[in-house]
């Protein structure tokens, strides 16, 4: 029995002193980098339009998956404050009544009791407290999580604000483009009757009438489904008369935004979601922690103070008091505990993976954006010289119909390449926009004051 009684205790020594402590090690940056760096996180006020102000505002305050995510935050902080009780000593009470019949005398006898518990879990290793300590890498965790949706959904909503604007300006141009074939089809009507054309000729034409509006109905019906997709992200039925204010607006009426791509590594692991993958991979690593101290003794100190007696207010005297200690070993079930490390272990590894990733992943999609967006300004560039001397070939076609020397179908063909030209210079110029929305979303971090 000596022995037994040395080995529980050198267990137990032996638990005492077992800490471990995961260090992920960042570059923080300094007050000089962040200030050069000069991260916004309201972007969106720099375009200095007050109605895409008041609904990203209205976005941000009414979106259903944020509010979600807002109650897993509230949530995880309530699961955080009751393990904190797990630090302290619990209090507990009890009433209780009694009544007995001898059946050999035939007599009745009545008993009440009440008792005042108090138990405590002595902390000796750290079990409880590394449990405290998960639980608050677990509320960092669904605080990163909410900030990273809300780029998201920030990014989605100025995406669909960019779609918007860009279907009114194609339908402005496929609106001309079909008043030019209707003029043409009236040309060549009167050439085919005269005889001057071929059939073919008018078949032609109007097989290109049919196609513009069908250009157009797709056009009104992707328009439709972009106001669907905001009325999803602004969630309240009162916020929807906000997308009626952009009825007419235009691409022109956002400014080019300076970026800058010139920025350090070190930057991308504050990023909200690196952060909240940071936060479950400390949180995971403590789990393997209190999954191997559950392996080892854990003392539970009791008192009570209770009282008994047949009249139930002489039971209230509260006359006995009383203690015990407990020492249990759980690591005689070793086989069930092991099994929990194991478990625990490979949820780490697995977090540690997704860590790792998710950093090489945002260096990617940052490279990734660099490169399109320097391609799609060379393409906006090269797009405006095309536009500018398709300008001036309508010109010149309107200048020759007017002095009588081109026909007038020749000065709508040349048109309708101006249009065809301006439609490529606005798809060009919307894929700058949504680059240029998705360089704030990859690189808006969440950084230190």
């Amino acid at each position: 029995m000596k022995i037994l009684y040395a080995f529980i205790l050198s267990f137990f020594f032996l638990a005492c002193s077992h800490t471990k402590e995961l260090n992920l090690k960042q570059h923080e940056l300094s007050q000089s980098e962040q200030r050069t760096l000069k991260i916004n996180e309201n972007w969106w006020q720099e375009y200095e339009n007050q109605k895409l102000n008041a609904l990203m505002q209205a976005m941000l305050e009414n979106n259903s998956e944020l509010n979600v995510a807002r109650i897993n935050l509230l949530s995880a902080i309530a699961r955080y404050d009751l393990i904190n009780f797990d630090l302290y000593p619990t209090l507990s009470g009890n009433l209780g009544a009694s009544v007995a019949r001898d059946l050999n005398l035939g007599t009745n006898s009545q008993n009440f009791s009440n008792a005042l518990n108090l138990s405590y879990e002595l902390d000796i290793y750290g079990k409880i407290y590394d449990e405290r300590k998960s639980s608050e890498f677990s509320v960092k965790a669904s605080e990163f999580d909410l900030e990273s949706l809300k780029l998201s959904l920030i990014n989605s909503s100025i995406d669909n604000i960019f779609d918007l604007a860009y279907f009114n300006d194609v339908e402005s141009l496929l609106s001309e483009h079909l008043s030019n074939l209707e003029q043409m089809k009236e040309i060549y009507t009167l050439k085919y009757e005269l005889g001057k054309i071929e059939e073919l000729d008018l078949l032609n034409i109007e097989q290109s009438l049919l196609n513009a509006k069908q250009n157009l109905l797709s056009n009104a019906q992707n328009k439709e489904l972009t106001i669907k997709n905001l009325k999803d992200l602004l969630g309240a039925k009162q916020n929807f008369t906000l997308i009626s204010s952009f009825d007419t607006l235009k691409l022109a009426d956002f400014k080019d935004l300076s970026l800058n791509f010139d920025l350090p590594l070190a930057l991308f692991a504050h990023r909200p979601d690196i952060k909240s993958k940071a936060s479950s991979l400390q949180g995971a690593f403590l789990d393997i922690s209190v999954a191997e101290k559950s392996m080892f003794p854990s003392i539970n100190l009791g008192s009570s103070l209770s009282g008994g007696n047949e009249n139930l207010s002489q039971s209230f005297k509260l006359l006995t008091l009383g203690g015990n200690l407990q020492i249990s070993l759980p690591f005689l079930d070793y086989g069930r505990v092991k099994q929990n490390i194991k478990i625990s272990s490979l949820a780490y590894e697995a977090l540690r993976l997704e860590y790792e990733q998710s950093l090489q992943t945002a260096i990617n999609e940052f490279y990734l954006c660099y490169k399109d967006y320097e391609f799609y300004n060379k393409l906006l560039a090269n797009i405006k010289l095309i536009n500018k001397k398709q300008e001036q070939i309508t010109l010149a076609y309107a200048q020759k119909y007017d002095l009588g020397k081109s026909e007038l179908k020749d000065y709508l063909d040349a048109k309708n390449s101006l249009i065809s030209s301006a439609q490529e210079l606005l798809r060009s110029r919307l894929n700058v926009l949504k680059t240029t929305n998705l360089y704030y979303k990859i690189t808006t971090a969440k950084l230190e004051n």
